[in-house]
């Protein structure tokens, strides 16, 4: 069962760049997670402009970027698929269009997330379109239980 509270964060339209709904209008994928995080969980993350992919930006200087950023700096642990189960609140690092796409464990094997030309929506992970596009799974050490 979904929490209630994803229903506040579907159908966001996908705004490139979007890391402020007042501001921007819509959120990308990163802007989704880092406003669900901070609203639901307490975790503030930073904007990180550039950190999801956009039109005609350079696809290898960005996997540098993610691959280097020191994650356990702000309190994060990179875990690869298979070594734990997605929990809440985990961010989901996924391969679309490259990898470069984010999305937020909800439980019960969804998540959310937005890309371009779709608002944002609740997805299940273990579908055809996405059970095999899981890079990494970041958890936050002051993730609620």
């Amino acid at each position: 069962m979904l929490p209630a509270w994803i229903n506040d964060y579907v159908g966001i339209p996908f705004v490139e760049d979007g890391r402020d709904l007042a501001r921007d209008g819509g959120l990308d994928c990163w802007g989704l997670v880092r406003l669900a995080l901070m609203k639901q969980a307490g975790i503030v993350i930073p904007e990180l402009p550039g950190v999801a992919y956009r039109r005609g930006q350079d696809r290898r200087s960005l996997r540098e970027f993610i691959t280097q950023f020191d994650h356990a700096a702000i309190g994060w642990t990179m875990h690869r698929p298979g070594a734990v189960q997605p929990q809440v609140f985990d961010v989901l690092w996924l391969r679309h269009c490259g990898p470069y796409h984010y999305g937020l464990c909800v439980g019960g094997g969804w998540f959310l997330h937005v890309e371009d030309g779709c608002d944002s929506v609740a997805e299940r992970l273990n579908t055809l379109a996405w059970k095999n596009r899981l890079i990494g799974v970041f958890r936050h050490d002051s993730r609620p239980a």
